[in-house]
């Protein structure tokens, strides 16, 4: 054994596997730290270290049978034992093999405890700056919405941007919801459901806690309501606001719910209702100031509930509640103060967002406004803003509003050629021979009602356009003449006018009469001699009737506390039937015309929206069901009386029916068909854009 040694030292073996280990752990550190590197496959390393484990035995022998001398690669048989030193010729070489274990040792030791060190710090540093780029990163997520559920309108951020609030349909189509959805989840939640009603403006507390709605009815006289529920849903504190000026109102950060008291110039002022406590206080002051606009509608209350953002129909204004001072910010509309100091607003004729900063000490713009790529053609419903700066708004939503003939059983046939996209039809009134149709339209990109009036021809499937000021709507045919009577605001006057349907003559105020409070609703008298015309506020409508004569000055018919529209002569001539709710809920009825008397009601369980068939003998209505009915009936000059009631068909969102009755949406052919404005929804479904405030007013401070 002692002998093997000595032969295993003197041909250099052990020094050769020394060697051979050390360089074969060199290799394998260098290959698994360029293997990444070199997007190697991941069994490369493992293959080196199965090839030097392979290799070790060869160099072995080649140690045992071969040695490198002064004259070069011998076989070992031809060495004498004696010419080479084992000693002299092994002290270099052990000196190498350890200085490289031990430029290896350090290496590694270096590698774990300083290297990996400073890179973990500087992982650490790089990470906690990426984190910080992404909370500054602008970031555009389309959000879906959940399994069955489909954006309707209505679309509100919290305020701390980590929730939204929309509305949709219910699953029968008929009844509108409110519902929210946390941004980290994928559920959303039932807040509210409304029954019979529209929902039209909805809001989240301030603290996030509560959900604030205004609903519009239908069937009664409480045409509108403001309800508050919490988030989580359940039951809703409502308040009847009747008189409710805008369906558009706003939380404080006191805790209270703002809006603007009726319409009518007169009497329009500011409103403030704590939720739960029956006191809502009316800031007269500030009748006098709205007075002058007609209409003013509230946008935002800023911090402090010492300040509001107002709007008209086409100007932005900011009040001052301390010194009540109003003071015009330029056109603008459907605004919202920022955290960010800046106030974002829609111009209102194009609906693109604008955002400019506004200093809240001096309650004024301190620098111009930037435009934005956002279009909101939902005007405030169809986008929201939180505190942080995150934006939320339909993409793509549109409106397809048409024409369909409906049968009594409800059979529904579309007139193809009159679909309109990201239009709506705004009232239509049929010639007496069922022809033509006069009806009046706008893109919904447009705010209030106004539009253009176009001659419809059914046979020969054409239109031309009738006006082209985009100030007229609410069209009425003469009963006799091809003659309309229409509501117009050309020329800065609020009126009515005729006009040819041939398009000859320039639309004819029919009165010098100032109309105040909201849009009159004209319709003539059975001879076309005199013009039936509601005019009024929201909750206080009155109907006037005005003769044709050289003084054409509106006389009233009736004009009480009710709310009272929707005024229709009777064939003879004889008799007004009209909707009210005088009982406490809208009801058809009739009485003589013009002197009045003896009432006669025609709808027996609430009833709206009457319509003459064209032979005289029935009344169509819409009953509180959301049902077409219709009354037969018989009239003389003294006498009017029901011979039976008909429920007919369901009238469902599919039917553009407006509740406030802001124009008519439906007429009745002489064949007794239905001729109804139609409309139906699409949308690219809703974009959330995160830090979208910091996105804008860094490109804009770029630009400047």
């Amino acid at each position: 054994m002692g002998n093997l040694i000595q032969e295993l030292k003197r041909r250099k073996v052990f020094q050769v596997a020394a060697i051979y280990t050390v360089v074969a752990w060199v290799l394998l550190q260098v290959a698994d730290t360029i293997a990444p590197m070199m997007n190697l496959p991941e069994f490369a390393p493992g293959f080196i270290l199965f090839l030097l484990i392979i290799l070790f035995p060869v160099a072995i022998f080649l140690a045992w049978a071969y040695e490198i001398t002064p004259d070069g690669i011998k076989g070992d048989s031809f060495i004498q034992p004696s010419s080479v030193s084992p000693v002299a010729s092994a002290q270099p070489i052990n000196y190498i093999i350890l200085a490289i274990v031990l430029i290896v040792a350090g290496f590694q030791v270096a590698d774990r405890f300083v290297l990996h060190r400073q890179t973990s710090d500087s992982g650490i540093a790089s990470t906690r700056s990426n984190e910080d780029q992404i909370d500054d990163r602008v970031t555009r997520v389309q959000l879906a919405l959940p399994a069955g559920q489909e954006y309707l309108d209505h679309v509100v951020l919290s305020s701390d941007g980590n929730g939204f609030l929309y509305t949709g349909l219910a699953e029968s189509g008929l009844k509108e919801q409110l519902w929210y959805r946390s941004l980290d989840s994928l559920e959303a939640s039932l807040v509210f459901e409304a029954e019979a009603d529209r929902i039209t403006s909805a809001e989240i507390s301030n603290d996030g806690e509560f959900v604030s709605f205004t609903t519009r009815r239908t069937t009664d006289g409480i045409e509108n309501m403001l309800g508050v529920v919490p988030i989580e849903g359940g039951t809703p504190i409502l308040l009847d606001v009747a008189d409710l000026g805008s369906s558009r109102h706003a939380w404080g950060d006191d805790g209270a719910i703002y809006w603007t008291r009726d319409s009518a110039a007169e009497s329009q002022a500011l409103v403030r209702w704590m939720p739960g406590f029956s006191e809502v206080k009316d800031f007269a002051e500030t009748i006098a100031l709205f007075q002058p606009f007609g209409f003013i509608a509230l946008e935002d209350v800023l911090p402090g509930s010492s300040a509001l953002l107002l709007s008209t129909a086409t100007n932005l204004f900011v009040l001052n509640l301390e010194t009540n001072e109003l003071r015009d910010l330029g056109d603008g509309g459907n605004a919202r103060y920022l955290e960010s100091g800046h106030i974002v607003f829609a111009r209102i004729s194009d609906d693109t967002l604008l955002i400019q900063p506004f200093d809240l000490e001096t309650l004024d713009t301190t620098g111009p406004a930037l435009t934005t790529s956002v279009l909101v053609p939902n005007s405030r419903r169809g986008f929201s803003i939180a505190d942080d700066g995150t934006l939320i708004y339909a993409a793509g939503t549109t409106e397809i509003s048409g024409l369909a003939w409906v049968d009594r059983f409800g059979s529904r046939e579309d007139i193809d050629w009159l679909k309109l996209e990201n239009s709506r039809f705004n009232g239509v009134s049929l010639a007496p021979d069922g022809r033509q149709i006069a009806a009046a339209w706008r893109p919904t990109n447009e705010g209030g009602s106004a539009g253009d009036i176009w001659i419809l021809n059914l046979e020969e499937r054409s239109r031309f356009p009738l006006t082209r000021d985009e100030r007229s709507f609410r069209p009425q045919w003469h009963p006799t003449e091809p003659l309309i009577v229409y509501v117009s605001t050309a020329d800065g006057v609020r009126g009515l006018r005729t006009l040819a349907v041939d398009g000859s003559g320039s639309g004819e105020l029919v009165t010098d009469a100032v109309f105040t409070g909201t849009f009159p609703n004209a319709v003539w008298a059975h001879d076309g001699s005199e013009l039936l015309i509601r005019m009024g506020g929201i909750s206080a409508r009155s109907i006037f009737r005005m003769v044709l004569d050289e003084h054409r000055s509106p006389q009233p018919v009736l004009d009480r506390e009710f709310n009272e529209r929707g005024p229709l002569n009777s064939p003879d001539g004889n008799w007004l039937v009209y909707m009210s709710n005088r009982s406490g809920r809208d009801e058809v009825y009739a009485q003589p015309y013009p002197e009045g008397g003896q009432v006669v009601q025609i709808s027996s369980d609430g009833g709206s929206e009457p319509v003459w068939s064209r032979d005289g003998q029935e009344l169509f209505f819409i009953g509180s069901d959301n049902f077409m009915w219709s009354a037969n009936v018989s009239f003389n000059d003294s006498s009017f009386t029901v011979t039976s009631r008909e429920q007919l068909f369901e009238v469902g969102e599919q039917f553009a029916r407006d509740g406030a009755l802001a124009f008519p949406f439906y007429d009745v052919a002489p064949d007794g068909r239905f001729l109804m404005i139609t409309r139906e929804y699409g949308s690219g479904g809703l974009v959330l854009v995160r830090n979208w405030v910091r996105e804008v007013t860094s490109i804009g401070n770029r630009n400047n």
